[in-house]
Formats: C-alpha cells, structure tokens, sequence
C-alpha cells in the first residue's frame, strides 16, 4: 500500500509466500492499521484500505472475554503492547502458529513462527 514503507517490499513478499494459505487479522490489528492509514494519509485512503481489507480473503478475528482476560495476563507478565498480547492470545486460543508480522517483540515467543522479522 505504501511504497515508501521500509518493509513495502518484504511484505510483498511475505503476502505472495502466504497467498495459499489461511490468512487471519485480529479485529484490534484491523483498527490499528485503518486509524495508521488515516494518520498517514487521508480519511478517503484509510476507508478505500478498510473495504479492501474486508473485501479480501482475510479472516478477521474478534476477540471474546476469554482472549481479552488473557490478554491482560500477558500484558502483566510481558513488556510488549497490548495489541501484540491479545494478537498472542488469540493465536493461542485458535491454535495458529505462524505470524506475518515486522515487530521483533515477538522473537520472544517460542511457539511462534515470526515471518516477516528475520523470519522465513
């Protein structure tokens, strides 16, 4: 989307590497890179993104009670965001192991495999 990113092109590689596979976005990931879109650029760019998004394959993910709970144990117990706790817990809750992602905070993770950040 944005050419001028650092990792515009990595992720292009990373989209063709995953094109045949199931792909998921968390409901909190989906409003982080609308409301990114809409700080960079416009209002117009960020509602086009979002009707892309939601017009993809992309599986978006809603977080429930259970998630949100332990969500909040991990923001405890790590020194990440928020987001990237409750992007932990749901991978944990639904049983995925792959994550496309540029942020090395979840090296951390041993039972994540990070694509993007030195990943594969």
């Amino acid at each position: 989307m944005d050419k001028s990113d650092d990792h515009h092109e990595k992720a292009r590689e990373v989209m063709d590497q995953v094109r045949n596979e199931d792909v998921y976005i968390s409901d909190r990931v989906f409003v982080e890179t609308v409301n990114v879109m809409f700080s960079r650029f416009d209002h117009s760019d960020a509602s086009n993104f979002a009707d892309y998004m939601l017009k993809s394959e992309l599986e978006i993910i809603h977080s429930n009670s259970s998630i949100f709970s332990n969500s909040v144990e991990h923001f405890h117990s790590e020194q990440i965001s928020f987001t990237d706790c409750s992007i932990v817990s749901m991978m944990k809750a639904l049983d995925i192991d792959k994550l496309c992602s540029f942020d090395s905070d979840f090296k951390s993770f041993e039972k994540i495999e990070l694509i993007g950040v030195n990943g594969s």
